[in-house]
């Protein structure tokens, strides 16, 4: 009786461990995907000469289970310093919105046609669906700043576990225009 009682603690003990194992390796495992990208022309006299804001939209998608919560997102240089540090140069504030954004607008645009109002704030918003659109307000303060964005940072957690993925920015600026 006791070999049995034995053997069952021992089967138990494995099966649990195997959920255990298969429940963490789709937690990790979960990530998200950019798939498009937006830019500003060199040549955007609205942007760089006025220093008008613009709205520049990404598409993102969530492959993996759960519904995580964003908790931030943050943009970083290629030395890896945070954007913010860089406010009197240049001022990026990500926004979700939950439709099809497309690729710019500038703020007077944005405004008039209501995008603005439907923009919600990165922080606790979570991911319902597994398309994802973050929305960029940029505005350029001074045209020395020379500087572009190499990756973008989103804090989120999930299923009640924080983690944090790194995804390879192209910048904000078209090199090729």
């Amino acid at each position: 009786m006791k070999t049995h009682k034995n053997l069952f603690l021992f089967v138990f003990g494995i099966f649990i461990l195997s959920i255990f194992s298969v429940f963490t390796y789709y937690i990790k495992n979960g990530e998200f995907v950019k798939w498009s990208h937006s830019w500003v022309t060199k040549d955007n006299e609205i942007f760089f000469e006025q220093k008008t804001p613009i709205y520049l939209g990404y598409s993102l998608d969530w492959n993996g289970i759960g519904k995580p919560v964003i908790k931030d997102i943050l943009f970083l240089k290629e030395d890896g310093t945070d954007i913010k540090e860089e406010k009197d140069q240049i001022e990026i504030i990500p926004y979700i919105i939950d439709e099809d954004f497309g690729s710019m607008f500038y703020e007077v645009d944005a405004t008039e046609e209501g995008v603005v109002e439907r923009l919600r704030l990165v922080e606790n918003y979570k991911v319902t669906n597994e398309k994802l659109e973050i929305v960029l307000k940029v505005q350029l303060k001074d045209n020395n700043w020379d500087e572009d964005i190499a990756k973008m940072v989103i804090e989120y957690k999930n299923l009640g576990i924080p983690r944090k993925q790194t995804i390879h920015f192209d910048g904000i600026i078209d090199k090729d225009s």
